[in-house]
């Protein structure tokens, strides 16, 4: 933002088999807001690399191949006014040479000539060297040519920004409307706008717009800007290509996610405008005042609205206090405003005031008064709730987690593996299992005698460990498992759940044979298994889906936000609109089955009708219709909750950790009648 180049080179390292080293320009899809300009400097840069490289001798180039430019995450760039020029390096054993494994004399990976890979590497070794000569290479390639037409880099990075602040098609404006459901969000949207440099304006009067009445207050970003590529690309909803790998084939798997509409994931309103209108609209570069204060007149109680994630941080920091704080079961009135289930209701003290105030100054958090007591049903949260992260070796969901309860001041710690197990996990009331944690992760873990003790925390525990967690949660703890976890849960407590979709394994994450292998099927399982496909209509079906037909031909969904439905009454749901997008990345759906022993509830579902895809690429959408997402079981004394879609991605989706956080608290929590709330309140007032 300071500098502003003109271009960037990325340069990056990855898989160790394969080509040596990856230049543009990108294979498809391309992202229909990145300027042409740029899509074709990118291509000259790659190209003046490619030919450098292959000049020196140095084989294995390729290009136009596995990397698209499509996903705004890594590529703030592009829409800035510059190309990015990535390079993608084959890796070693960190700095040891990298020996094939199937043999120093067999080339490293599939090594054919193509198209976009001229001149194949024959070689069974990889090297640092290697690494450091072909990137030299290629910086300087890519200087010599930009600095040879400097004057033509200059003036397109003048066109592109000319060009889009003279943009005459649609759409004209993003509408962000002054009421929203978690205005800390809607604030935290327009600070991530503010910071691409992206202008601002605010609203000082009422206005139509797309023949809807907006108040004033309300935020108008147009797209005729010179940074209205990176508004555009994240303000609306994105229409994936379908691309398949042959006609009527299996799709082809774009390099990352495929939606990432920023209002659905972080839980805003935002309206696209397609015709210009007219508005009374000042500059709003600079972020409004956060501050807030708290009520004054508050006799027998604070209130927090359950909406704003907000509320999270203030939970957090009264729970630091020692400052009791409970819900509200139910929805009530006070003063003539209405409140939702799961409103926080907390007792006027010193400490608890000292609380607000400091989360209110800093996020804005509207705090209510309550002057008499309610006669609503709650729950009281378990004071300093514990929470415990199971990290495993390698688990990037779980550094995410990690990250983020950081953020919110969260009392969590890394469940330290097999110290844990043998404690029976007494020092947590809840655990959560980030995705991609599985029953090898948890038993096996990592070798103690491969590993030293900086990585005890990643042991296994073993047989008796995994019936100890088991134990832990039929006596009172909580256990919330995500996206891929929920099989790990299921497995645990035999939960009465079972999957609805095809699977594939993970494309990106591996999970199949080892490069070079072909697993083999012996004939006899073969001739066996056809011979049960035809004893039933069903079982054929069956067979054909999972033995015959690619299953991404069926269903396909590899990082999209997809429409669900909620319970804002159940406590996993407090503070949730009745409808809002989740981010689904190759997840699963399910169904309950009969359980006798354990009961579910279905907190959130895919809809029974309307579109389920909104924004993104989907496959197969009639198979998700009305199946569960969110789902909470009542295991012995304990709660199991299971977010089958990836409600904490990367810490983007904000719209849907709620899920996750009231999952946490509330399985710890103890239930209160209207009497006894009222009591504990007065009590600590």
């Amino acid at each position: 933002n300071r500098l502003k180049p003109s271009i960037t080179h990325d340069m990056h390292q990855q898989g160790a088999l394969g080509s040596r080293i990856f230049v543009p320009p990108y294979e498809d899809p391309y992202d229909r807001n990145v300027h042409p300009l740029i899509a074709q400097g990118q291509v000259q840069v790659g190209q003046a690399m490619a030919t450098a490289l292959i000049s020196e001798g140095k084989a294995g180039v390729a290009f136009a191949d596995q990397y698209d430019l499509w996903t705004p995450a890594r590529q703030y760039m592009v829409y800035h006014g510059q190309p990015r020029i990535l390079t993608e390096i084959a890796s070693v054993n960190l700095a040891d040479p990298f020996v094939n494994p199937a043999g120093a004399d067999r080339p490293l990976g599939p090594q054919e000539a193509r198209w976009n890979f001229p001149v194949p590497y024959r070689q069974g070794d990889w090297r640092l060297k290697q690494i450091v000569d072909y990137g030299v290479t290629a910086v300087f390639a890519g200087l010599s040519h930009v600095a040879k037409y400097r004057t033509n880099w200059l003036e397109n990075f003048y066109r592109i920004h000319a060009d889009w602040a003279n943009r005459k098609e649609g759409p004209y404006a993003f509408v962000i409307p002054a009421s929203q459901r978690d205005p800390f969000e809607a604030r935290e949207l327009l600070d991530i706008l503010r910071t691409a440099q992206v202008e601002v304006h605010r609203a000082s009067a009422a206005f139509t717009a797309g023949g809807k009445q907006y108040a004033a207050g309300s935020h108008v970003v147009k797209v005729a800007q010179p940074y209205g590529a990176f508004a555009k690309t994240m303000l609306e909803k994105q229409v994936y290509p379908d691309l398949r790998l042959f006609p009527g084939g299996p799709p082809k798997p774009p390099y990352d996610v495929t939606g990432h509409t920023l209002g659905m994931l972080m839980g805003v309103d935002v309206d696209q405008i397609d015709a210009p209108f007219v508005a009374n609209l000042a500059d709003a570069a600079k972020a409004e005042t956060k501050s807030a204060s708290i009520p004054t007149n508050a006799r027998w109680a604070y209130l927090i609205r359950p909406e704003s994630n907000a509320a999270f941080l203030a939970v957090a920091t009264l729970q630091k206090a020692g400052v009791p704080v409970l819900r509200a079961a139910r929805g009530f009135d006070n003063d003539g405003q209405s409140f939702a289930p799961g409103t926080w209701i907390v007792a006027p003290t010193p400490a608890a005031s000292k609380a607000l105030q400091e989360t209110a100054s800093a996020t804005g958090l509207e705090v209510h008064a309550a002057s008499r007591a309610l006669q609503v049903d709650g729950f009281r949260l378990k004071p300093q709730t514990r929470i415990g992260l199971w990290r495993g070796a390698n688990n990037m969901p779980g550094g995410w987690l990690m990250w983020l309860f950081e953020q919110y001041g969260f009392n969590h710690q890394i469940v330290s593996a097999p110290d844990d197990a043998a404690a029976g996990f007494a020092r947590f009331d809840t655990i959560v299992l980030p995705s991609g944690i599985s029953k090898n992760t948890i038993v096996r873990g990592l070798d103690p005698a491969t590993h030293d003790k900086e990585f005890a925390w990643a042991y296994g525990i073993g047989d008796a460990g995994w019936t100890k967690l088991a134990e832990w949660v039929r006596n009172g703890g909580t256990l919330v498992a995500i996206g891929s976890a929920l099989e790990t849960a299921r497995e645990l407590l035999d939960l009465p759940i079972e999957k609805v979709l095809p699977e594939a394994s993970r494309r990106r994450f591996g999970g199949g044979a080892a490069a070079g292998e072909t697993k083999q099927v012996p004939a006899t399982e073969v001739d066996r298994t056809l011979r049960e496909a035809f004893t039933s209509p069903a079982r054929l079906a069956a067979a054909l889906r999972d033995r015959v037909i690619e299953p991404t031909s069926l269903f396909y969904c590899p990082g999209s936000l997809l429409n669900n439905e909620f319970d804002p009454s159940h406590p996993v749901a407090f503070g949730m609109p009745a409808a809002w997008p989740v981010f689904f990345e190759s997840d699963q759906a399910y169904r309950l089955t009969p359980g006798f022993a354990i009961r579910g509830e279905v907190v959130g579902r895919y809809p029974k009708s309307g579109p389920i895809l909104a924004s993104g690429w989907l496959l197969g959408e009639e198979l998700l219709r009305d199946q569960a997402n969110v789902v909470s079981f009542r295991v012995g004394k304990g709660q199991v909750v299971t977010l089958a879609s990836q409600v904490d991605f990367r810490t983007q989706p904000r719209a849907t950790f709620k899920l996750l956080f009231n999952a946490m608290f509330h399985g710890p929590s103890t239930p209160v009648d209207a009497a006894q709330l009222a009591k504990l309140v007065g009590t600590t007032n």
